[in-house]
């Protein structure tokens, strides 16, 4: 009987540890979203912000498109900061100040500038060691 009880606390011990591990390799996909915006669209959006109203942007962004460049020009000549692969520096710093300016999580940013939450959560770090 005692044999016989160990063995079955053993199989459920094994299965118990497998159930964990399948779980933990489902976490670790999970991190990186395959990328289902329209890049066009992504563009024209941060487009009328920061090029074409002053209205959207400082609706968007809490200051107006002339405070914006400037924030920009000092981010990008004294802290150094750079375009990336995907990511323009005028799109960074707009998902930083729009981050600030209404306290949002990066998860929420997702949908605004169609970009992964990792990625906005990335730039906004960046931005943030630069200024």
């Amino acid at each position: 009987m005692g044999c016989r009880r160990i063995r079955l606390l053993m199989a459920l011990h094994v299965l118990v540890l497998h159930c964990l591990l399948l779980i933990r390799k489902r976490q670790i996909r999970l991190i990186r979203e395959p990328c289902r915006f329209d890049p066009e669209s992504r563009s024209k959006n941060l487009n009328d912000i920061i090029y074409e109203s002053d209205i959207l942007c400082v609706e968007q962004l809490r200051m107006d498109r002339r405070c914006f460049w400037t924030l920009f020009n000092l981010v990008t000549d004294i802290g150094g900061l750079r375009d990336t692969r995907n990511v323009k520096v005028e799109e960074m710093v707009a998902m930083f100040l729009h981050i600030l300016a209404y306290d949002e999580k990066s998860r929420s940013m997702r949908t605004d500038y169609q970009r992964s939450q990792e990625t906005i959560s990335r730039h906004f770090n960046n931005v943030r060691g630069e200024c």
